[in-house]
């Protein structure tokens, strides 16, 4: 259900089976950890600190060696975490809450979307984007007050934001839009299925996966 990978090209997996892995570069299995629901979603910060969102509404924190350093209960199944450079952690839920939690697990505000959230991201200013399951793509700062919002064509599965703060949307009417730091619409391109996932690199190319053969 997700991947990510730290600065030193390890990779971590989520699967529906509960279970994150951790991989080498080659693939090679370092670690395994059995989550108490299906994982779906993983993320790692600077200090390779492991968090993973699973469907029985847990937000967990490993250690590099895969050990368990704390974990905290969300209001429904996790669909999507974050972290930021002063590890602080983000999850949206499938209740419609955004948490933001501090680097020890404690809640420092909570928001609630128009719909379940199926992705959150942040940037280097610390503002939160969250795409949800009304279509809406919402913007906050780093306090949890609302910046602005845009409506989708359809249901909102995955947000990404660059280093200039433009963000890209994954829909499943099925469009991937690129907005502006204001939420204005630069551009739109359709894709041939349902987008379920959308990623950006550092020269700004957008990279989108749907659900087309």
């Amino acid at each position: 259900n997700s991947v990510a990978v730290d600065s030193q090209f390890n990779i971590y997996a989520g699967d529906n089976s509960g279970n994150v892995t951790k991989l080498d570069s080659n693939g090679n299995k370092i670690w395994q950890w059995k989550a108490s629901g299906a994982v779906n979603s993983v993320a790692v910060d600077s200090q390779f600190n492991i968090y993973a969102g699973d469907n029985s509404g847990n937000v967990t924190k490993l250690d590099s060696n895969g050990n368990k350093i704390w974990q905290w209960k969300a209001s429904g199944a996790v669909n999507s975490v974050a972290v930021d450079s002063q590890f602080n952690i983000y999850a949206g839920d499938n209740s419609g809450n955004v948490t933001k939690l501090d680097s020890n697990g404690n809640k420092i505000w909570q928001w609630k979307a128009s719909g379940a959230v199926n992705s959150v991201a942040v940037d280097s200013n610390f503002d939160v984007y969250t795409g949800d399951r009304n279509g809406y793509v919402t913007k906050r700062d780093s306090n949890g007050n609302q910046v602005w919002y845009w409506k989708a064509p359809n249901i909102v599965y995955s947000v990404a934001v660059d280093s200039q703060f433009n963000i890209y949307a994954g829909d499943t009417s099925p469009c991937v839009t690129k907005l502006d730091r204001s939420g204005k619409q630069i551009w739109q391109w359709k894709a041939s299925g349902a987008v379920y996932s959308v990623a950006v690199d550092s020269q700004f190319n957008i990279y989108a996966g749907d659900t087309s053969p």
